[in-house]
């Protein structure tokens, strides 16, 4: 919900008015090596394509402000109204908001 809030949404009236509420349909995760206590870690999250009702973000955890990811996530996520219990087109204006940001931190 961070990554929500840093781009000027409130997630919490987009879910109750039933414009965008986000579920994980999938996630795939992927162990590279090992992190320990106190270790300072980073986590890199990008939204990197839109489907009509979806979007795809990876995750990337890094350790000790190294270049070398530790750890990689891929998930799938859907906006869904839960009113009606089930996928619904992501609005425009939600991607175009997130788009904006994306591309200008690329």
């Amino acid at each position: 919900m961070e990554y929500f809030r840093n781009l000027g949404l409130d997630y919490k009236d987009l879910a109750i008015n039933l414009k965008f509420d986000i579920a994980l349909l999938k996630i795939t995760l992927e162990h590279i090596s090992l992190a320990f206590f106190d270790d300072i870690i980073d986590i890199g999250v990008k939204v990197v394509e839109f489907g009509n009702k979806s979007f795809n973000v990876p995750y990337e955890m890094f350790k000790n402000r190294q270049n070398d990811p530790i750890f990689k996530a891929d998930a799938i996520y859907v906006n869904f109204n839960t009113k009606l219990k089930k996928a619904q087109n992501i609005p425009n204006e939600i991607k175009e908001i997130i788009n904006k940001f994306e591309n200008k931190l690329s």
